[in-house]
């Protein structure tokens, strides 16, 4: 196992193993790969005690290791460019010189149940074209919205947070909406605070 895979922490210290480009947190999400992996070398099945002493054993090799990779979630920010990704193997890449989508890029995404794809992005579009989806009073509402929509997908600096504001029935929700699918679709689509304290896990996915 550990010729075939690279043990490391992400930039919160959380340790993970990294089989090709799939990075899987040392959690229970591990216990799948490890299954498949007994299976197909051994031809038996673990036991669940067996599968949570390997991550735990698994998850002190990786801090010890010293070895230390930033994860991102749908989008980063890496020497000038932007690498958004719209599913597992496709990503846009963006930068001042045009942008175009692969399917590989020198950056590590986390795997997170939630996020859906986005569709294949198409040549020849406009930042107005979705003004029509969205009530907005005149100009200066359209060119807040503008600098919104584009800002939102860069992780690297500080971002304005859309604040919609209107009697009921404006189109509030909606505009929220409009603006979640159009660049981070998840489902569920929305996260409620909750008394159980997992509003932060339901926001970082």
């Amino acid at each position: 196992l550990a010729e075939d895979v690279e043990l490391f922490c992400d930039q919160s210290g959380a340790p993970h193993l990294l089989d090709g480009t799939e990075p899987t947190p040392l959690t229970s999400r591990v216990y799948k790969y490890l299954r498949r992996l007994m299976w197909k070398h051994e031809g038996k099945v673990v036991a669940r005690d067996a599968l949570q002493g390997a991550a735990g054993t698994l998850a002190a090799f990786a801090s010890d290791s010293g070895r230390v990779r930033e994860l991102h979630t749908r989008a980063a920010f890496v020497d000038d460019t932007l690498y958004y990704e719209l599913g597992p193997g496709r990503y846009a890449v963006v930068s001042a010189n045009g942008w175009h989508v692969a399917e590989s890029v020198p950056v590590l995404f986390r795997r997170i149940p939630n996020l859906l794809e986005l569709p294949e992005p198409e040549r020849g579009g406009s930042l107005s074209d979705g003004e029509f989806m969205v009530n907005l009073k005149g100009d200066r509402d359209k060119r807040l919205f503008r600098a919104y929509t584009v800002l939102a997908p860069l992780p690297h600096i500080s971002r304005p947070i859309l604040l919609t504001t209107g009697a009921m029935g404006s189109g509030k929700t909606t505009a929220n909406r409009y603006v979640k699918k159009l660049l981070d679709p998840t489902k569920p689509e929305m996260v409620r605070m909750d008394k159980r304290g997992e509003f932060l896990q339901k926001a970082s996915h």
